[in-house]
């Protein structure tokens, strides 16, 4: 602010003092005047449109600083609202969307419900049980003969194993006996033993030929009857003797006449 004279506002207006309209002011003194306090004189203030002039640019800087504050911090504190209109937009279509899943979820729910009263409505038809058919007779199959049993061949008899040379010769020896005279079984093997054979070979060679010892006691009791005269008893002791059983003795002496 400028200085102010006596009797003048910082705004311009008369202050105190002041001469008023009309009124003439005081003597201005000239240079080199006496001042109030004694001192040189002071230039006279000048108008007071001069002293006003300044004011103005300086509250209209000060309001201009003051909007534009105000609108800096005002955009600063100012959200940005693009965003908005998105946003509210998406969820406003999950909503309709979400709307639109549970009519049809209800609308599913009354059909159902609607088909079960349907089906219990409905009366349940009985189905009356089948007649039974009573089973036919079986016809009487006649039964066919039993085929008779089928005889079994008897079974093949066993060959003889192969006999050793051993044996084979007993074999021999006894055919050649037998040739010579009648023998008994005991006799003859007794007779292949003493010709060296052994018991085993001798026995071997005399089952083998199996001769008819009825025929041979036959045989021997009437060489003994060529040789001598003997009584039926006498002969059939003598018969047992050269080793016939008494079966065979008695049939030998049968066979000779006694």
């Amino acid at each position: 602010m400028g200085p102010s004279g006596p009797g003048t506002h910082w705004s311009g207006a008369p202050g105190p003092g002041a001469p008023g309209p009309g009124l003439p002011g005081p003597a201005t003194a000239g240079p080199g005047a006496p001042g109030p306090w004694g001192g040189p004189g002071a230039p006279a203030p000048g108008p007071a449109k001069k002293r006003r002039a300044w004011l103005v640019p300086t509250i209209v800087g000060v309001v201009a600083l003051l909007v534009g504050v105000g609108i800096g911090s005002g955009g600063s504190s100012t959200p940005d609202s693009s965003a908005e209109p998105s946003a509210t937009a998406t969820a406003s279509d999950e909503v309709d969307a979400l709307k639109a899943d549970l009519e049809k979820a209800e609308a599913r729910v009354s059909e159902l419900e609607t088909a079960a009263e349907e089906a219990a409505a409905e009366p349940v038809e009985t189905q009356a049980p089948a007649e039974t058919e009573a089973p036919a007779a079986e016809e009487p199959v006649a039964e066919e003969p039993a085929a008779p049993p089928v005889a079994e061949a008897p079974p093949a008899p066993e060959a003889p194993p192969a006999a050793s040379l051993s044996q084979q010769n007993a074999i021999g020896s006894a055919e050649s006996y037998l040739d010579f005279s009648a023998f008994s079984r005991t006799g003859l093997i007794g007779q292949l033993e003493f010709e060296g054979f052994s018991t085993e070979d001798a026995t071997f060679a005399v089952d083998s030929i199996a001769p008819d010892w009825n025929a041979q006691a036959a045989e021997k009791a009437q060489s003994y009857l060529d040789f001598s005269t003997f009584s039926r008893q006498g002969l059939i002791d003598q018969l047992v003797f050269e080793g016939f059983s008494v079966a065979e003795a008695e049939h030998g002496a049968t066979a000779v006449g006694y």
